[in-house]
């Protein structure tokens, strides 16, 4: 993820390229340029913006995104130890209120942890969490769960397995009961 400028507008934005060893599989491009569609149709204010996507000739598919000033969940846990209720409570709140408007556009996250979570640095003394990474998210439809649209190969398992649902270790169909998992 990159630091940059969008000259149009004037504004910083983070730049996140892919890992070009992923394009080795044919079907990468079509599941990448799928992805960010599906990110970019997210607007909720605990969710970071996608503002542009594409397939560089060069450097290969990239993400435009908010820039976020702050850290990460883990990197807050790490340096200053727990939360305490009130912000852990409002942590809670927010990304509850974040997988809420994902899952009402039928969008699985399958990766919460606290890498994804994002606390960003805002005066006052109110917590503010963005969440990150829809790069494993997965389409569902809860009429007819066997037909989700995945951006992953069936039965692949994807995430991070000390924060997967039992479902999703065994490579099973998820919903938005395994983010809440």
């Amino acid at each position: 993820v990159y630091r940059a400028v969008d000259v149009t507008l004037e504004r910083e934005v983070a730049v996140k390229l892919i890992n070009p060893d992923l394009r080795n599989d044919a079907e990468f491009d079509v599941r990448f340029q799928r992805e960010a569609r599906i990110a970019s149709q997210l607007s909720d204010p605990h969710i970071i913006v996608v503002h542009d996507f594409g397939i560089d000739p060069t450097y290969g598919p990239f993400l435009v995104m908010e820039f976020l000033q702050g850290q990460s969940l883990r990197e807050r846990l790490q340096s200053e130890g727990p939360l305490q209720l009130k912000a852990g409570l409002q942590l809670s709140a927010q990304l509850l209120l974040a997988l809420i408007h994902a899952h009402g556009k039928n969008i699985v996250h399958r990766d919460i942890k606290p890498d994804n979570i994002f606390l960003l640095n805002q005066s006052g003394v109110r917590l503010h969490t963005r969440v990150l990474d829809f790069g494993i998210a997965r389409i569902f439809r809860r009429d007819e769960p066997g037909k989700a649209e995945t951006l992953t190969s069936p039965g692949a398992v994807l995430g991070t397995p000390r924060y997967m649902s039992p479902e999703q270790l065994a490579g099973q169909p998820v919903d938005a009961r395994s983010d809440l998992y």
